[in-house]
């Protein structure tokens, strides 16, 4: 007569070993979707960041016209945020998540990290800190003007944009951008950091590449900011792109080669990047 004992079953070693790696590949399959995922949600709050910088530049205008460069302490980051935006979070973008001091990214090129960038003091004041470069054409020609080798032709206000009228293409025209440094005044003829540190770009002007490099970091993309490039070729495409707010409101992401395509200046014409063939 059968036995009414119960029959008790389990896995065996070898079942437990497949089914273990079942599961160890289908998380490996996994894991990269999950990780561009994080990537493009980071890449769409920077988005909504530039977004409202940009909304608030152009309110602040509208009161008041163009921003007024009074040194460090009072440029955009003080004063849009404060009257405007009134988030000090849009200060910096989620991906720029290593601060530096002044020091380091003025006078050590390339060990600036694709970071959040100054303005106020020489020492990590949070309430001065951001990750976005506002476009310097647009200060208020008022003020202290830029350096002697910003200067584009023998009449410097030509360069600024001094009065809504003058911006004659306000859909190619930046306003805020991705960058390591809070203001910059670009030229047709800046080159990309040397060597081409799409990491970290340059906080200063020691090499003279000019001021195009503290927004050409590869800062979004299929990779994180911190995977850029520290050493690329100058005469190859360059992977990565920024988040862009142009004066008419609306936001972009172009990639770094095209950064010479919008109208930074009055006499800014676009171009193509230097260095390419």
């Amino acid at each position: 007569m059968p036995s009414c004992r119960a029959i008790q079953k389990a896995f065996t070693l070898i079942e437990l070993l497949v089914v273990i790696a079942i599961i160890a590949i289908l998380a490996a399959m996994l894991l990269p979707a999950l990780s561009k995922a994080k990537l493009h949600a980071q890449q769409s709050k920077c988005v909504s960041n530039v977004k409202q910088l940009t909304t608030a530049g152009i309110m602040y205008q509208e009161d008041y016209g163009p921003i007024g460069y009074g040194g460090a302490a009072t440029v955009w980051l003080s004063t849009l945020i404060d009257n405007y935006a009134k988030v000090s979070a849009l200060r910096l973008c989620p991906v720029a998540s290593q601060p530096v001091s002044l020091t380091a990214l003025g006078t050590q090129p390339g060990t600036a990290a694709n970071a959040w960038v100054w303005n106020a003091v020489n020492s990590v004041d949070p309430t001065n800190m951001g990750s976005y470069t506002i476009n310097g054409w647009l200060y208020d020609t008022g003020g202290p003007q830029p350096p002697t080798r910003y200067v584009q032709d023998t009449s410097p206000i030509n360069s600024y944009f001094h009065k809504d009228s003058s911006i004659r293409f306000p859909t190619t025209t930046p306003e805020f951008v991705d960058g390591v440094w809070p203001d910059m005044w670009p030229l047709m003829t800046d080159t990309p950091a040397n060597p081409y540190n799409l990491f970290a770009g340059v906080g200063g002007l020691p090499d003279g590449s000019g001021p195009m490099m503290r927004v050409c970091i590869a800062r979004h993309g299929s990779v994180a900011a911190g995977a850029a490039p520290q050493a690329f070729p100058n005469n190859q495409p360059f992977p990565g792109l920024v988040n862009m707010g142009l004066v008419d409101g609306h936001v972009e992401s172009p990639r770094l080669d095209n950064l010479w395509s919008y109208t930074w200046s009055g006499v800014f014409k676009p171009t193509k990047r230097p260095g390419l063939p």
